[in-house]
């Protein structure tokens, strides 16, 4: 395996090597989150709003925690209202009716939680909080993804439906640790016996941490990680030897990740979030296709109110720009809730549809990148910090109308291994970042951007510090403002010509220009230094020669 590869795996669970299937051209998809009642729903009646919403993928429930075929398996639950359906099989009528359209069918599983008869025979397979007690949400229990219903059963569950049905993918919902519930109850982190040996075992015996405020829990949350990313390649390796026209869509590790373009109630507002997210993901995997869930409704406790239109729009646009594939995601049968979106999701993704051949082989074809802090990190006291930087930084280059890419910091020894970091002339690093990922790139005479929270004074003639100094450029953040100030090598803050980014509402980037600006090589420049406005709104970041 070449170092690429083993980056790819290692950061994803699937393999560079993935290429060639269905997923890799552009697709939108309709999603229905179906509800027992919707058992008996008319399938050929849900393909016609379907085809009308410019879809051509149908991700509809198909097992987990509630079968809405008829399992064999005893642990999982069979819809009661299947009886009222002629053939028995909603997932039988909904794969024979959608190829006889054309339309693919993803399977929609969630093992994350069991009904009460499960949890009573398999105790062994849930969830226990860091008091002893079982993780409960409306009469069902939750489950652990260290556990052998997620390890061993979901790997039965998968089997069954791939002998029976001719399923083009399969997503698997809530494919995560539990610490809280849909209704934002806290539970804390999984206390069961295989979390403390497998938690022990990566974190050199250490005591598995209750919650945020334990000092473990950042490595807690990196054994999470590593749990999920494990088990995500192991499913998708398992779908692949049975299935290798199949997809499978995840958070991580698999052939098609699963992003989720969603409001909530209590949330701060950022409306950069798809584009952001969509970049991320393109620049740092853009071997592996990404699915843009977007959420018709307001929030999860009000699912039944649905998101204003416009608002709505924008998850949809977002993706689309960004090289995202596009998908409508609705609570049960469709007519049955009223979403005023979806006729504007229809528009948008019946113009995806259509132009398919526009949208196939997108690239990012910026110069400039900004560098997303790792939410891996976010239990670290200096995350919330690094996001508002990282924020102000963003929306300072969206204002000031400059074309950029995200890149993520976990993703930046990949990017950079790959020779994909020489496409940027600059590239934004957030707070306390060293860099050393980058090194190759700063060789070859990139320019960095350092965001730091204190000034430095770089002086020449100091070893290997002197020598990096004449590399980055140094910044001074202003929380206040969320502005970005550029320091001088030899003049200092407040000196030269200040040239601002057309900006508004407080957020912006600033930067003083001095007359000479030390280059790469220790040179004086000439006084167009690097970072300069020019007239076409653009910011020129020349290479070092």
């Amino acid at each position: 395996m070449s170092q690429t590869d083993e980056l790819v795996r290692s950061a994803t669970g699937t393999s560079a090597a993935d290429t060639g299937g269905w997923w890799r051209k552009p697709f939108s998809v309709f999603q229905t989150n179906l509800q027992e009642i919707d058992a008996t729903m008319d399938v050929e009646a849900v393909l016609d709003v379907i085809e009308a919403q410019g879809a051509t993928t149908w991700l509809i429930n198909t097992g987990g925690i509630s079968s809405f075929y008829p399992t064999d398996l005893p642990y999982q639950t069979r819809i009661p209202f299947l009886i009222d359906r002629p053939s028995g099989d909603l997932i039988g009528d909904a794969v024979k009716a959608a190829k006889a359209r054309g339309i693919r069918v993803l399977s929609r599983l969630d093992f994350s939680k069991v009904a009460p008869r499960i949890a009573r025979e398999h105790p062994e397979w849930l969830f226990v909080s860091p008091k002893g007690a079982p993780q409960i949400y409306n009469t069902l229990y939750s489950t652990c993804p260290s556990r052998p219903y997620y390890q061993e059963r979901s790997l039965d569950i998968l089997d069954e439906v791939i002998d029976r049905y001719e399923i083009d993918g399969f997503f698997f919902n809530w494919f995560d640790f539990s610490e809280m519930d849909y209704s934002r109850v806290y539970h804390g982190v999984c206390h069961c016996d295989d979390c403390h040996a497998g938690f022990a075992a990566y974190a050199g015996g250490k005591a598995l941490p209750d919650g945020p405020g334990h000092p473990h829990y950042s490595e807690w949350l990196a054994f999470a990680d590593e749990v999920a990313t494990t088990l995500c390649a192991k499913i998708a390796t398992h779908i692949s030897n049975r299935r290798a026209d199949a997809a499978l869509v995840l958070k991580r590790g698999a052939p098609i990740v699963y992003y989720e373009a969603n409001n909530a109630f209590g949330r701060e507002p950022w409306h950069h979030n798809t584009s952001e997210n969509v970049s991320a993901h393109m620049t740092g995997l853009p071997e592996v296709s990404l699915l843009v869930n977007s959420v018709s409704f307001v929030d999860m406790p009000y699912r039944m109110s649905g998101e204003q239109p416009e608002m709505f729009a924008q998850y949809l646009l977002q993706a689309i720009a960004r090289g995202g594939n596009p998908s409508t995601y609705i609570m049960g049968a469709p007519g049955r809730i009223p979403y005023a979106n979806l006729p504007e999701a229809a528009r948008i993704e019946g113009f995806h549809r259509d132009h398919h051949d526009v949208y196939t082989g997108l690239q990012p074809a910026s110069n400039i990148a900004l560098v997303r802090p790792n939410p891996v990190r976010r239990a670290d006291p200096t995350y919330a910090r690094s996001v508002s930087e990282y924020r102000g930084l963003y929306s300072g280059l969206v204002e000031a109308n400059l074309p950029f890419d995200t890149l993520s910091e976990e993703f930046l020894t990949k990017i950079a291994v790959e020779g994909r970091l020489d496409a940027y002339q600059m590239v934004i690093l957030p707070d306390r970042h060293r860099g050393g990922r980058c090194a190759g790139w700063l060789r070859s005479g990139g320019r960095p951007c350092r965001a730091d929270r204190q000034q430095r004074h770089h002086r020449r003639g100091r070893g290997r510090a002197g020598n990096r100094s004449r590399r980055h450029a140094c910044w001074r953040t202003d929380d206040r403002c969320r502005a970005l100030v550029h320091l001088c090598h030899r003049c200092g803050a407040g000196r030269g010509k200040c040239l601002r980014l057309p900006a508004q509402r407080g957020a912006g980037l600033r930067q003083l220009c001095p007359s000479r600006l030390e280059t790469a090589r220790g040179k004086a420049g000439p006084a167009r230094a690097p970072g300069a406005l020019r007239s076409a709104g653009e910011m020129l970041w020349p290479r070092a020669k």
